[in-house]
């Protein structure tokens, strides 16, 4: 028994030995550990401490020699050698205050709260100045300028001026629109053209180039007889509003830009208070004609003289508002109407060989809305829509005060048309022409 006990001993001191040998290497190997000195009050040399006496070396048995042949040895890693960096202070800026204990952070953070300290962090609170040189420095390095809101409206004011140019090799030197021109120029208006509205008057007006070619083509000349008789072959509807202006004008103006329509106003003198949308319709791209001044039948078929003072009178109100006198007149009821008779028999055989010889061109209609006498909203819409193979529809309707079935009727009207593939243009002098029979 005691020479096993003697043998268990020996065992564990050769494995604590060998563990303070390996924990002694590992110390060594950190640097932790510096075999040239000797300790304190040792007396021995390094060399000396580190020679361990043969009686005194612990007994390796073949278990331990195989596990220390599997043990690769220890390496120590090369640590590669840092680059010099500047001192903190110069990277990091000002050396920060040191931090206060957390407790007294925390009593500072509850005073801060309080609604006397907020406001005093309030006042004291500043933008902070950022130098000149440094905003510059910014700029380069963002590659970013800010310029002067005058230098925008110049470059703003450079690209209008492009764009003018291109609209020019579209429209031509002598500001009559090339497209569509042979079928009817006044759509070819854009309504970017208008100018900004004018503060004082409340109107907007277009550029006098862009309605230049209208006072020249449309106003009265005895020399022209260029009129068309025959459809054009184009699916078009040249709605034609009379008895107008009146408080009705500028919402059929609104509807028809709503739906990018354009129409021709044969017009009356009856309301002097709507003259001024007579102008308006004419810069908004529309047609002005002359319908009669007083509608009263009795005074404007009294006679021909009769006829052509009524006809000067509103001549001379559509030349105030858009500074010519047009050729285009219809009729009060028509050509073909008889109540005429009623006042100067064969009047009407006269007025319209006259009227043309004059420089005016007379327009009746091959369809109508039917709003000459009273009618509901849906009525209007049906006889509007009625079918048609015409392709060129010269559409009758009214704009007077007493017709806003009229207004709310039409943009049904507009939409049913639309379907079917026509386009809503104003007359001009290349329009088929509609005459009814003359009955007296």
């Amino acid at each position: 028994m005691g020479t096993k006990r003697t043998r268990a001993d020996a065992s564990r001191n050769r494995a604590r030995a060998d563990r303070q040998r390996r924990a002694q290497q590992r110390l060594r190997e950190r640097g932790i550990i510096n075999d040239d000195v000797a300790p304190e009050g040792s007396g021995q040399t390094p060399e000396a401490q580190r020679q361990v006496p043969e009686e005194q070396k612990p007994i390796e048995t073949s278990l331990e020699r195989g596990s220390a042949a599997r043990r690769k040895p220890a390496v120590r890693r090369q640590v590669p050698e840092r680059t010099p960096q500047k001192p903190k202070a110069q990277r990091l800026g000002p050396e920060k205050p040191a931090q206060k204990p957390t407790a007294q952070r925390r009593a500072l953070g509850k005073a801060a709260q309080t609604p006397a300290a907020r406001q005093q962090a309030s006042e004291n609170r500043k933008p902070i100045a950022i130098p000149a040189e440094k905003k510059s420095a910014l700029r380069r390095l963002s590659g970013k300028t800010t310029l002067p809101i005058w230098s925008m409206l110049i470059v703003f004011a450079a690209a209008l001026t492009m764009l003018g140019v291109g609209v020019a090799s579209i429209v031509g030197s002598d500001g009559v629109p090339r497209a569509n021109s042979s079928s009817n120029p006044s759509a070819g208006i854009d309504p970017e053209d208008v100018d900004d509205v004018d503060h004082e008057e409340g109107m907007t007006h277009a550029a006098p180039a862009d309605l230049a070619w209208r006072d020249e083509d449309f106003a009265v000349d005895p020399t022209r007889t260029d009129w068309n008789y025959e459809s054009n072959g184009r699916k078009v509807v040249y709605l034609t509003i009379d008895d107008g202006p009146s408080e009705n004008t500028e919402a059929v103006l609104d509807i028809l830009d709503k739906y990018d329509c354009k129409a021709t106003f044969f017009v009356v003198g009856q309301d002097p208070a709507y003259y001024d949308m007579i102008g308006e319709a004419y810069r908004r791209g529309h047609t002005i004609g002359m319908h009669t001044y007083s509608h009263d039948y009795a005074e404007v078929y009294a006679s021909t003289e009769a006829y052509y003072a009524d006809l000067d009178k509103i001549a001379a109100i559509v030349e105030e508002q858009i500074g010519y006198v047009p050729c285009f007149i219809r009729f009060p009821g028509g050509s073909s109407n008889t109540m005429s008779a009623q006042y100067c028999p064969g009047i009407m055989t006269t007025l319209t060989q006259e009227v043309q010889e004059q420089g005016y061109q007379y327009y009746d209609w091959n369809m109508s809305v039917g709003d000459g006498d009273v009618h509901t909203t849906d009525e209007i819409i049906g006889y509007a829509t009625e079918p048609t193979e015409l392709e060129n529809i010269v559409l009758l309707c009214h704009d007077a005060q007493a017709k806003k079935t009229t207004v709310e009727a039409l943009p049904k009207i507009i939409e049913h048309y639309q379907s079917l593939g026509y386009t809503f243009e104003a007359i001009d002098r290349t329009t088929l022409v509609p005459h009814h029979e003359v009955d007296n």
